[in-house]
């Protein structure tokens, strides 16, 4: 199954840093003091604020680096976190610490890490469901810039109030809260100047963050239908998927069925999985039924392991039967033993004693092995006995 990336900025082998800890070097060391410069009209259109940061840097000469930042707020689980512009010392200060003198969530008191869209986290581990409560929280949107002169930053990220962020001893500039609409308003005029590479990357997840889906999907869609890089359209798809409404729908599913990158139309995959609604549900069948790329057909078979149903479990069956390619058909028989509460398990059972194919009867007695329910037990048991 796809795990999703974890936040702006912050890759996976940064994050175990930061949920085991700082190192024993990164301890030792100590962060310089941040300089926060705060814009005189905190209510001011946000544009104009911007404005006064820029000309503040000129008069102040910051000749080595600068961030720039303000506030949107977003409704989120309480124990989930959004964080970017991680380092790995414990002395790295948060938003809310460095702004009102909150407490920094240093990495020993990381619990659940949510993924830069909100929407999936690190759960703990229990494998049972939490009760979840959902919060307002602070946000910020930190853009740093290398030296004094530049146009464009050298990276865009957002953050709550308790994540540590590395500063590194380089002033803030902030301008206070801003809309949604204010606050995309600016991230798009700064990707149309155009911004390129990894910034245009970052601008694109950075929009995905925010709550409000009427100023945001229209620029998310105006990237995916770009001939912005692949990896670009491929940021875009991935924020779509944290807006479940209909428009959304109807952006995603011509690219899960036709795209002309293999990549993107996986990313509309996985999306639609997401939804877990009728027609998202039907669009994957039709993905996993096509003649589409093989690996395209293995990540619907992924995203309808998510939404199980009678539907589905037809689909499965068809797939395994008929699907042309032997990965896929594997793919299918390893997501049914997948299948929480063992939904998949008595398809999966009958396939391991009747399939023609004895390659995927050997598949489905190897999933079979591995799962923890008692059916499952059974039925190596029934066939080691022939029964």
């Amino acid at each position: 199954m796809k795990t999703k990336r974890i936040a702006a900025g912050l890759g996976p082998a940064l994050l175990s840093a930061l949920i085991l800890g700082a190192t024993a070097a990164g301890a030792a060391e100590k962060a310089a003091p941040v300089e926060v410069i705060r814009c005189p009209n905190l209510s001011g259109n946000l544009a104009e604020r911007w404005e006064w940061a820029r000309q503040t840097v000129r008069q102040k000469g910051l000749k080595s680096g600068y961030w720039i930042g303000y506030s949107i707020e977003k409704l989120m689980e309480a124990n989930a976190y959004i964080g970017c512009f991680g380092g790995s010392r414990s002395e790295d200060i948060s938003l809310g610490a460095l702004l009102d003198g909150k407490e920094t969530l240093y990495p020993s008191n990381l619990r659940n890490v949510s993924v830069f869209s909100g929407r999936i986290h690190l759960n703990d581990q229990t494998g049972h469901d939490r009760i979840v409560t959902m919060v307002k929280k602070r946000i910020g949107v930190l853009f740093r810039f290398v030296k004094d002169g530049d146009a464009l930053p050298e990276s865009v990220g957002a953050t709550d109030d308790h994540f540590p962020v590395a500063f590194e001893g380089k002033p803030l500039l902030w301008l206070g809260p801003a809309e949604d609409e204010e606050s995309l308003l600016l991230l798009t005029t700064i990707y149309d100047r155009p911004a390129t590479g990894k910034l245009a990357e970052r601008i694109v997840e950075t929009a995905g963050i925010h709550e409000k889906s009427a100023p945001v999907i229209p620029f998310l869609e105006r990237v995916v239908k770009s001939r912005a890089p692949e990896d670009v359209r491929i940021e875009a798809v991935d924020a779509l998927g944290g807006y479940p409404e209909e428009r959304t729908l109807r952006i995603l599913v011509p690219l899960a069925k036709s795209d002309s990158s293999i990549e993107v139309r996986k990313e509309a995959v996985s999306a639609l999985g997401e939804f877990g609604n009728p027609e998202a549900v039907d669009a994957l069948i039709a993905v996993a039924r096509t003649g589409a790329p093989a690996e395209v057909r293995e990540e619907a078979v992924d995203a309808l392991a998510e939404n199980i149903s009678e539907k589905v479990l037809s689909a499965f069956e068809g797939i395994i039967d008929k699907d042309p390619d032997q990965d896929v058909k594997e793919e299918a028989v390893q997501a049914l033993a997948e299948i929480e509460d063992g939904a998949g398990l008595e398809l999966l059972i009958q396939i391991a004693k009747n399939h023609s194919d004895i390659e995927i009867r050997k598949a489905a007695i190897e999933a079979l092995s591995e799962s923890s329910d008692p059916r499952a037990l059974k039925a190596l048991i029934d066939l080691a006995t022939n029964k």
